[in-house]
């Protein structure tokens, strides 16, 4: 039965990309593809998966896996680029017409090189750009205006310079991954997020404060439980010589600053000063980050409690400025450097006094 309703759909399959192919590129698209008969066959049944893989995940198409097959612009473009791919490079002309018949149509600019896996799901897709050297792995699903681009814009190196993507990976509409890195399997990037290194798998991020924020996901993305609170930075600014830090699920927390394969600098002490809604709002002496940060090009927080952690990446914009003479710090200031001053010497007031009120038990203000 099963190897029957499979058949059934590679022959749907099959019938709806020759009518939609030759309705944009003329018959000869298929055809060649069709002289082929192993290319053939994985194209029709990378789309019929591709197909039950959306049917299955996007709740307003269950049980509509014809209408996907048929009127989803989205899938359309999919459809074509499984065909364009399989077609690429040997027929590289005709190819690059199918896909940019789908561009224009569909507003999804997708290059012929790019390898997508199995399963793939591009949902509300308008907008959505995927590289000549893209990598995307199996069960993969993007929203709308999602870039997987390089990292220049212009004159940028003909090797392998768009992102690699593992299995499972989630990316919301708006983010933007760019350049030749890697994101590891079962990661989730959110809306809005630029992504412009390496990501290991299992993992959340979100961009908060124009800082990239890692969270190490505890559970399986499959299997989640639903009691256990990840470890969430909701924001982190700078006062002075302290970092104030907005967390969910922190209960004693643990702060330093380390490499890129985890290597501890330093150690940060850290202490709850206050709360903010349902937010916890702690505080950590900044003076050992800036030693470190004077020492080394990059490096990043890491928030441990419990086992859970959450990464805050590459945090030089956390770093203070180098310290000044004597001769400069009692110079005149000019105009510009008064009100740089005035202005640290109000949030500077403002911090001591929201941290004297939470001490108080008053209510604390929120850290934006």
């Amino acid at each position: 039965m099963r190897s029957i309703m499979r058949d059934h759909l590679l022959k749907v399959a099959n019938d709806i990309a020759e009518k939609e192919v030759g309705l944009v590129v003329g018959p000869s698209a298929f055809a060649a593809l069709a002289d082929d008969p192993s290319l053939h066959k994985d194209a029709l049944r990378l789309i019929v998966e591709d197909g039950i893989a959306y049917e299955s995940k996007d709740p307003a198409s269950r049980g509509r896996l014809n209408v996907i097959m048929t009127s989803r612009p989205s899938f359309k473009c999919i459809m074509f680029h499984r065909i364009a791919h399989a077609l690429f490079p040997r027929w590289r002309e005709l190819a690059e017409k199918l896909s940019s018949a789908a561009f224009l149509e569909t507003g999804i600019d997708i290059h012929p090189a790019a390898h997508i896996g199995p399963r793939f799901v591009l949902d509300h897709g308008w907008g959505t750009v995927i590289g000549e050297t893209t990598i995307i792995g199996q069960d993969c699903y993007l929203l709308g205006c999602a870039i997987l681009g390089a990292r220049g814009i212009a004159n940028n190196a003909s090797g392998k310079r768009h992102p690699t993507l593992g299995d499972r990976v989630e990316v919301g509409g708006h983010a933007r991954i760019l350049g030749n890195v890697t994101i590891g399997d079962d990661c989730f990037i959110a809306p809005y997020s630029t992504v412009t290194q390496d990501i290991p798998a299992n993992s959340k991020v979100v961009i908060i404060n124009q800082l990239q924020i890692c969270q190490h996901k505890t559970d399986h993305l499959h299997a989640r439980d639903k009691s256990a609170e990840p470890l969430v930075v909701r924001g982190i600014v700078r006062y002075g010589n302290m970092l104030v830090l907005q967390t969910n699920g922190a209960a004693k927390p643990s702060l330093s600053v380390v490499t890129e394969d985890d290597e501890v600098l330093a150690s940060l002490p850290i202490h709850q000063i206050g709360r903010d809604g349902g937010l916890l709002v702690w505080s950590a002496d900044a003076h050992e980050l800036d030693a470190v940060l004077r020492r080394v090009p990059r490096a990043h927080l890491l928030l441990e409690d419990g086992g859970k952690r959450a990464l805050v990446l590459d945090v030089h914009r956390l770093q203070r400025p180098e310290p000044i003479s004597a001769d400069l710090a009692n110079a005149p200031l000019s105009p510009t450097n008064q009100h740089e001053a005035d202005w640290t010497r109000d949030a500077a007031w403002s911090s001591a006094r929201w941290w004297q009120e939470a001490k108080s038990g008053g209510d604390s203000q929120r850290v934006d």
